[in-house]
Protein backbone atom coordinates (compact mmCIF):
# COMPACT_ATOMS: atom_id res chain seq x y z
CA UNK A 1 0.00 0.00 0.00
CA UNK A 2 1.15 3.53 -0.64
CA UNK A 3 0.64 6.53 1.65
CA UNK A 4 -2.95 6.94 0.38
CA UNK A 5 -3.78 3.26 1.07
CA UNK A 6 -3.84 2.48 -2.65
CA UNK A 7 -2.90 -1.10 -3.41
CA UNK A 8 0.29 -1.38 -5.46
CA UNK A 9 1.36 -4.53 -7.31
CA UNK A 10 4.55 -5.68 -9.01
CA UNK A 11 5.58 -8.83 -10.80
CA UNK A 12 6.07 -10.56 -14.14
CA UNK A 13 2.30 -10.74 -14.64
CA UNK A 14 1.94 -6.94 -14.53
CA UNK A 15 2.21 -4.90 -17.70
CA UNK A 16 5.38 -2.84 -18.01
CA UNK A 17 3.29 0.04 -19.35
CA UNK A 18 0.58 1.18 -21.70
CA UNK A 19 1.19 0.71 -25.42
CA UNK A 20 2.28 3.97 -27.06
CA UNK A 21 1.06 5.98 -24.07
CA UNK A 22 4.00 7.12 -21.94
CA UNK A 23 1.94 9.75 -20.11
CA UNK A 24 -0.60 7.22 -18.76
CA UNK A 25 2.23 4.77 -18.04
CA UNK A 26 4.04 7.39 -15.95
CA UNK A 27 0.82 8.23 -14.04
CA UNK A 28 0.08 4.53 -13.40
CA UNK A 29 3.39 3.49 -11.86
CA UNK A 30 5.50 4.53 -8.91
CA UNK A 31 9.02 3.12 -8.61
CA UNK A 32 8.03 0.15 -10.80
CA UNK A 33 4.86 -0.60 -8.81
CA UNK A 34 1.50 -0.50 -10.63
CA UNK A 35 -1.18 1.64 -8.95
CA UNK A 36 -4.34 -0.51 -9.05
CA UNK A 37 -6.86 2.18 -8.15
CA UNK A 38 -8.09 -0.01 -5.28
CA UNK A 39 -7.89 1.15 -1.67
CA UNK A 40 -7.10 -1.35 1.05
CA UNK A 41 -5.97 -2.15 4.55
CA UNK A 42 -3.55 -4.73 5.86
CA UNK A 43 -4.57 -6.48 9.08
CA UNK A 44 -2.25 -7.78 11.80
CA UNK A 45 -1.94 -11.14 9.99
CA UNK A 46 -0.74 -9.40 6.81
CA UNK A 47 -3.99 -10.02 4.90
CA UNK A 48 -5.11 -7.29 2.51
CA UNK A 49 -8.72 -6.12 2.56
CA UNK A 50 -10.04 -4.11 -0.36
CA UNK A 51 -12.17 -1.15 0.75
CA UNK A 52 -13.19 0.07 -2.69
CA UNK A 53 -12.09 1.98 -5.74
CA UNK A 54 -10.10 5.16 -5.16
CA UNK A 55 -12.09 7.03 -7.80
CA UNK A 56 -15.42 6.09 -6.15
CA UNK A 57 -14.50 7.05 -2.58
CA UNK A 58 -16.60 9.89 -1.18
CA UNK A 59 -14.83 12.47 0.95
CA UNK A 60 -17.36 14.24 3.14
CA UNK A 61 -17.07 17.93 3.99
CA UNK A 62 -15.71 16.99 7.44
CA UNK A 63 -12.94 14.94 5.80
CA UNK A 64 -14.36 11.50 6.59
CA UNK A 65 -14.08 8.85 3.88
CA UNK A 66 -17.12 6.88 2.76
CA UNK A 67 -16.77 3.75 0.65
CA UNK A 68 -19.88 3.44 -1.57
CA UNK A 69 -19.53 -0.34 -1.91
CA UNK A 70 -20.11 -0.78 1.84
CA UNK A 71 -23.39 1.11 1.68
CA UNK A 72 -24.51 -0.46 -1.60
CA UNK A 73 -23.98 -3.94 -0.14
CA UNK A 74 -26.29 -3.12 2.78
CA UNK A 75 -28.91 -1.20 0.76
CA UNK A 76 -29.11 -3.90 -1.93
CA UNK A 77 -30.17 -6.43 0.73
CA UNK A 78 -33.29 -4.41 1.55
CA UNK A 79 -36.61 -5.70 0.19
CA UNK A 80 -37.67 -3.81 -2.91
CA UNK A 81 -34.20 -2.58 -3.82
CA UNK A 82 -33.23 -4.16 -7.13
CA UNK A 83 -29.98 -2.22 -7.51
CA UNK A 84 -28.36 0.91 -6.11
CA UNK A 85 -25.51 3.33 -6.61
CA UNK A 86 -24.12 5.47 -3.81
CA UNK A 87 -22.75 8.87 -4.77
CA UNK A 88 -21.32 11.90 -3.05
CA UNK A 89 -23.56 14.78 -4.07
CA UNK A 90 -22.55 18.38 -3.40
CA UNK A 91 -25.33 20.61 -2.14
CA UNK A 92 -24.71 24.07 -0.72
CA UNK A 93 -20.94 23.48 -0.42
CA UNK A 94 -21.46 20.25 1.50
CA UNK A 95 -21.00 16.68 0.27
CA UNK A 96 -23.73 14.22 1.28
CA UNK A 97 -24.28 10.51 0.77
CA UNK A 98 -26.93 10.06 -1.92
CA UNK A 99 -28.49 6.78 -3.08
CA UNK A 100 -29.80 6.18 -6.58
CA UNK A 101 -32.15 3.23 -6.49
CA UNK A 102 -33.84 0.95 -9.01
CA UNK A 103 -37.02 -0.60 -7.66
CA UNK A 104 -40.23 -2.09 -8.97
CA UNK A 105 -41.95 -0.59 -5.89
CA UNK A 106 -40.45 2.90 -5.50
CA UNK A 107 -43.04 3.83 -2.88
CA UNK A 108 -41.26 1.48 -0.43
CA UNK A 109 -37.77 2.87 -0.90
CA UNK A 110 -38.01 5.37 1.94
CA UNK A 111 -38.48 2.47 4.38
CA UNK A 112 -35.64 0.53 2.74
CA UNK A 113 -33.28 3.50 3.13
CA UNK A 114 -34.31 4.00 6.76
CA UNK A 115 -33.73 0.31 7.44
CA UNK A 116 -30.32 0.34 5.74
CA UNK A 117 -29.32 3.43 7.73
CA UNK A 118 -29.81 1.48 10.98
CA UNK A 119 -26.85 -0.69 9.94
CA UNK A 120 -24.59 2.18 8.89
CA UNK A 121 -22.22 4.41 10.81
CA UNK A 122 -23.37 8.02 11.18
CA UNK A 123 -21.04 9.31 8.44
CA UNK A 124 -22.24 6.56 6.06
CA UNK A 125 -25.96 7.21 6.44
CA UNK A 126 -27.90 7.91 3.27
CA UNK A 127 -29.15 11.50 3.49
CA UNK A 128 -31.32 11.52 0.38
CA UNK A 129 -32.09 9.40 -2.63
CA UNK A 130 -33.37 9.38 -6.17
CA UNK A 131 -35.45 6.74 -7.90
CA UNK A 132 -33.77 5.76 -11.19
CA UNK A 133 -36.45 5.85 -13.87
CA UNK A 134 -34.74 3.54 -16.35
CA UNK A 135 -34.77 -0.27 -16.24
CA UNK A 136 -31.05 -0.48 -15.46
CA UNK A 137 -28.04 1.71 -14.83
CA UNK A 138 -25.61 2.38 -17.67
CA UNK A 139 -22.97 -0.36 -17.58
CA UNK A 140 -19.57 -1.20 -19.00
CA UNK A 141 -18.99 -4.27 -21.17
CA UNK A 142 -18.00 -6.07 -17.96
CA UNK A 143 -21.38 -5.08 -16.43
CA UNK A 144 -19.97 -2.63 -13.91
CA UNK A 145 -22.20 0.39 -13.30
CA UNK A 146 -20.90 3.57 -14.92
CA UNK A 147 -21.17 5.66 -11.76
CA UNK A 148 -19.84 8.76 -13.50
CA UNK A 149 -22.79 8.70 -15.94
CA UNK A 150 -25.28 8.11 -13.14
CA UNK A 151 -23.78 11.00 -11.15
CA UNK A 152 -23.88 13.26 -14.20
CA UNK A 153 -27.56 12.55 -14.80
CA UNK A 154 -28.43 13.08 -11.14
CA UNK A 155 -26.47 16.34 -10.92
CA UNK A 156 -28.03 17.62 -14.14
CA UNK A 157 -31.53 16.66 -13.15
CA UNK A 158 -33.68 19.76 -13.42
CA UNK A 159 -36.78 18.53 -11.63
CA UNK A 160 -36.56 17.18 -8.09
CA UNK A 161 -39.92 15.42 -8.14
CA UNK A 162 -38.30 12.03 -7.50
CA UNK A 163 -35.68 13.28 -5.03
CA UNK A 164 -36.57 12.26 -1.51
CA UNK A 165 -35.13 13.39 1.78
CA UNK A 166 -34.46 10.57 4.19
CA UNK A 167 -36.05 11.17 7.59
CA UNK A 168 -33.31 11.58 10.17
CA UNK A 169 -33.46 9.92 13.54
CA UNK A 170 -33.38 12.18 16.56
CA UNK A 171 -29.87 12.43 17.96
CA UNK A 172 -29.31 10.23 20.97
CA UNK A 173 -27.68 11.53 24.11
Amino acid sequence: LDETDEILVKGPNITPGYWNNPIVTKESFIDGWYKTGDLGDIDSDGDIYIKGRKKDMIVLSNGQNVYPEDIENILNLEPGVDSSVILGITKEDSVTVHAVVISENPENISKAVESANINLAEHQKIRDYTIWEEEDFPRTHTLKIKKNLVAEQIQNKKSSDTDKKTPQAEPSN
